[in-house]
């Protein structure tokens, strides 16, 4: 039979363990959650990034043709021809510069998004790390009480009970 304070020990080890190995779950799923929230803002963002782009080049495209009825109306009424010759060439680069400025706008965006989806996969990747870790962690916490139970038990039987060799008179 074991005495009382090599039970307290064994059990002690035990439980620590046990509370370790959780702690070290739960925070791993914990991480996990959050990695996945973020990878959710991730998408949003990237969503928003898009759209953005999407409404400047809409603005720059209406600003353009704005422009372009300004050109032609001062034409006009210096006497040109609208749409022959230098006056046309004047409205082809106003679009062409405001095409160039719609692509880079839009270009733009979508690297923007392609940023946030990377951050998005990269935080999921990390979520998952963080679980692995956290079970292996957890696994390590519950091996590593074992053994120390398993020691504080193999103490005791080995010494065996600790005898008083002092005698009373």
């Amino acid at each position: 039979m074991c005495e009382p304070t090599t039970i307290v020990m064994v059990g002690m080890a035990v439980a620590s363990a046990a509370m370790q190995a959780k702690s070290q779950r739960e925070s791993a799923k914990y991480n996990e959650e959050v990695a996945k929230n973020n990878a959710k803002i991730n998408a949003i963002q990237a969503k928003e990034a898009l759209d953005l782009g999407e409404d400047e080049a809409i603005l720059v495209r209406q600003k353009a043709l704005q422009a372009v009825g300004y050109q032609k109306a001062q034409m006009a009424a210096n006497g040109g021809v609208v749409g022959v010759g230098s006056n046309q060439l004047i409205i082809d680069n106003t679009l062409s510069a405001a095409n160039d400025d719609r692509r880079t706008i839009r270009n733009n965006a979508r690297k923007q998004a392609f940023s946030y989806t990377v951050a998005g996969v990269n935080s999921i990747a990390q979520g998952k790390l963080d679980r692995y870790q956290g079970d292996t962690g957890a696994a390590a916490s519950l091996m590593q009480g074992a053994s120390s139970a398993y020691g504080a038990y193999n103490k005791y039987h080995s010494s065996g009970p600790s005898v008083s060799t002092s005698a009373t008179t």
